[in-house]
C-alpha cells in the first residue's frame, strides 16, 4: 500500500470588494484611464491592483477565506487581471464592481484550518 502525500488545499484571500463610494469612483478611474467618462476604457487592471493593495493587512474574517477562487459570477463576464501575486475581477454587468484577492499565505491557512 503506497502512502499518498498530502496536497495542502489552495486557500484564497479576498483582500477588498468594491461596489460603491469614493473608492469605486477612484478605480473606475484608474481602470478607464484616458477613457474615463466615456464608453471607452484602458482596462488598466495593473494601476486598480496598485491601488487596492493598500488594503491587504492581517486583519480578516473567515469570510475572506474561500477554498475556491473568488468571482463575482461565473458566467464568462468577469475581466481578469493579475500583478505581482495579486488577481484583480472587474464585472461591468454587474454595475462595475471590483475585487482584490490574492492566495493565502501560510498563517492565514493555518488559522483558517484551526478555526474551521
Amino acid at each position: 500500500m503506497s502512502q499518498r502525500s498530502i496536497v495542502p488545499q489552495k486557500l484564497y484571500r479576498i483582500i477588498v470588494d468594491v461596489q460603491y463610494g469614493d473608492m469605486l469612483d477612484e478605480c473606475n478611474k484608474l481602470y478607464d484611464g484616458k477613457g474615463y467618462g466615456t464608453v471607452f476604457t484602458d482596462a488598466n487592471g495593473e494601476a486598480v491592483i496598485d491601488y487596492l493593495k493598500q488594503w491587504d493587512s492581517d486583519e480578516w474574517t473567515d469570510d475572506d477565506i474561500r477554498c475556491e477562487e473568488p468571482r463575482w459570477v461565473n458566467n464568462g463576464t468577469d475581466s481578469v487581471h493579475h500583478k505581482d501575486g495579486y488577481t484583480l475581477i472587474y464585472n461591468s454587468t454587474l454595475g462595475g464592481v471590483y475585487m482584490l484577492y490574492r492566495e493565502a499565505n501560510v498563517t492565514e491557512r493555518e488559522l483558517y484550518n484551526k478555526l474551521n
